[in-house]
């Protein structure tokens, strides 16, 4: 027995539904069906019955009810009293990407600052494959990184939280004083003839960027590959190169005109999603982040 067993038990006694016990807990409804299921099976007794659309606790499963309530209220005093005195942690690891990742965390953290100012960041940069693994081990607390690459199987993990944060894009952009300024659009050929600077391959939005024009069938006039984002920014802020670039950088620099390219030359939006470890410690400076998080950018 777990206490994340414990918590599902408890969540489906509240909502007398798997279902919605399972959205409460931000977890798939398989997740907490098996998870009674083994908790049925160590008990030796059946803890619920289905009483129309819902579902109510046996004789056995109150007993179980009544002892959880008393064994969970149990570990938030003693959770509690840890808080309260000098082991409570007044710092905050966190992870993100450097293009998707910068799309929400420093509003995040902005935010989060000025709510506690007493609480520390330490943040650092790396791949979403890197931070999740990180994440798993508890060598940080959050992870803000695209979906698209390494998060295909949300919500079955029974390590990982995740919600929704923003969209995340790149697009194709220039100077203001560029000769393309005024255009409406361009096809992948137009911007072939012009030079550019993308991302090297240590990126992925590079390898995306390169893969984008070979399936296009154009080979792009490609003056620097670089592995700085700002170098890109520079590039075409002084009109030697037009560049991709995430686009909120795009729209907070007045210097810089975003271009559409004609067909689905990207491919779709990368979603930017919000990471934590479920079965970690969960101290006030992390669960405060989430509450943060959650407030700026509210699922719809």
């Amino acid at each position: 027995m777990t206490i994340n067993q414990l918590r599902y038990f408890l969540a489906v006694c509240q909502y007398n539904s798997y279902t919605k016990a399972a959205g409460s807990l931000y977890v798939s409804q398989p997740t907490v069906f098996q998870s009674i299921k083994d908790l049925e099976k160590e008990a030796g007794a059946k803890l619920f019955i289905k009483k129309g659309n819902s579902i109510f606790p046996t004789k056995e499963g109150r007993l179980l009810r009544d002892e959880a309530e008393k064994a969970m209220n149990q570990l938030d005093h003693i959770r509690e009293i840890l808080h309260n005195g000098k082991l409570d942690r007044n710092y905050l690891r966190i992870g993100f990407t450097t293009f998707s990742g910068n799309e929400a965390c420093p509003n995040i953290c902005s935010q989060y600052h000025k709510k506690y100012p007493n609480v520390s960041i330490i943040s650092q940069e790396a791949t979403a494959a890197e931070l999740l693994d990180k994440l798993r081990k508890e060598d940080i607390d959050i992870v803000i990184a695209s979906s698209s690459a390494v998060w295909n199987n949300f919500p079955d993990d029974e390590v990982l939280g995740s919600f929704p944060l923003c969209d995340f894009r790149l697009d194709f952009c220039v100077s203001t004083d560029s000769e393309l300024a005024d255009k409406k659009s361009l096809t992948p050929q137009e911007i072939a003839e012009y030079p550019v600077v993308i991302m090297d391959d240590s990126w992925r939005n590079g390898r995306g960027v390169i893969n984008a024009f070979r399936n296009a069938g154009v080979k792009p006039n490609v003056i620097l590959r670089t592995s700085q984002m700002y170098t890109v920014e520079k590039f075409v802020y002084y009109g030697a190169a037009g560049g991709f670039l995430p686009r909120s950088v795009i729209r907070e620099n007045p210097m810089l005109v975003s271009i559409p390219v004609e067909g689905n030359f990207l491919g779709t939006n990368a979603q930017v999603r919000f990471f934590w470890n479920k079965t970690a410690e969960m101290y006030p400076a992390i669960q405060n982040f989430i509450d943060t998080a959650r407030e700026l950018y509210p699922q719809k």
